[in-house]
């Protein structure tokens, strides 16, 4: 990796963006399986209604970190993490969670 995007402390961000890739692709990959006419000019679509929603309105409660995992948690008895590394590593847990049980709606 180049040194300056290494010594600016970059690399951990990569590296989360790619696991948060993965998850994304995972979530599309279910969701096209769970509604067939989903395809990218739908998803293109609703990707223009997001961009116009109001700065600071999140698309999907998903995207709130705090309350998934606080959520997570809670259902879990489990304490919610400080450490960020140890909160991303819940809110990948809790989606790929609620990923799981879509899939067990899948066809066979």
């Amino acid at each position: 990796m180049n040194d300056f995007l290494t010594s600016q402390g970059l690399p951990p961000y990569f590296a989360m963006g790619d696991r948060y890739g993965a998850l994304y692709d995972r979530m599309v990959s279910i969701m096209e399986r769970l509604d067939p006419a989903e395809n990218s000019e739908r998803r293109a679509e609703r990707r223009a209604e997001i961009d116009e929603l109001d700065p600071g309105t999140m698309a999907s409660a998903w995207l709130d970190v705090d309350a998934t995992v606080g959520a997570y948690c809670r259902e879990r008895a489990l304490a919610v993490p400080v450490e960020i590394d140890a909160l991303v590593d819940l809110h990948l847990k809790a989606i790929g969670a609620w990923l799981d049980a879509l899939e067990t709606r899948l066809p066979t």
